[in-house]
This record gives C-alpha cells, structure tokens and sequence, in this order.
C-alpha cells in the first residue's frame, strides 16, 4: 500500500466535516441572525430557571432543579450527583444557545476573500 503525503495546497483547500449541513448553517443564519429576542425565548422555555428575574413565581416549578424531583424523598448520597448531573444538562444547553448565536453571525467568507487567506496562510 502505497502513502501519499498531502501538500500544503491539499491543507490549504480541505474543508474539514461538520455535522450541520450548508443549509443548516444558513437556516440557522436566517432564524437567529440579530434576532437575540427569539433565542430568549427558547431559552425560557427549555431552560427555566428562578435565578432569571422574569421569570414569575408561580412558575417557579418549572426550573430544572425543581421540576420532577421530590428532594425530600431523595436518598442523601444521590442528592449530589443529580445535582452536577442537571448542572451539567444546563451547561450544555446554555452552550449550544452560545453556539447557534457564533453560528448566526458568522461572516460569509467570499471566494476572493478565502483566496486571500489562503494565499497569506501559504506564506507564512
């Protein structure tokens, strides 16, 4: 079996994998480019939480520390993992509301202007 070692030209011009599609991308794009209200929204509703002062009290129950679990009833040495376990959950969620907002205001790089960076990249 034969090795091809890649170039400098075959670096330059790979486009590593995503798993968003170009139309994923510019879906995202179009729903949550400069639309910060929409996103909230979202926010409050899969990610409720009684720290957001909007949020009002008789919905309290709805934050996920609260929602479903009967604390009283809960055996002591779970209490902790259950709780780093749904901080992680809010963690992740939170980080993806972060992401689809990176990916909403991405600048489209035009040809001439990858050319460009791909030529000064090169040079270096």
């Amino acid at each position: 079996m034969s090795e091809q070692k890649a170039s400098l030209q075959d670096v330059l011009n790979y486009t590593p994998q995503t798993s968003l599609t170009e139309w994923e991308v510019k879906l995202i794009k179009d729903t949550f480019k400069d639309n910060d209200a929409l996103l909230n929204v979202i926010r409050k509703v899969m990610l409720p939480s009684i720290s957001d002062p909007s949020l009002p009290v008789e919905e309290f129950s709805k934050d996920m520390f609260f929602a479903h679990v009967d604390w009283a009833m809960m055996p002591e040495n779970e209490i902790k993992p259950t709780v780093l376990g749904l901080q992680k959950a809010a963690q992740y969620i939170l980080g993806s509301f972060i992401k689809l907002k990176v990916i909403a205001n991405m600048k489209d790089e035009t040809d001439e202007q990858r050319n460009l960076r791909r030529k000064k990249d090169s040079s270096q």
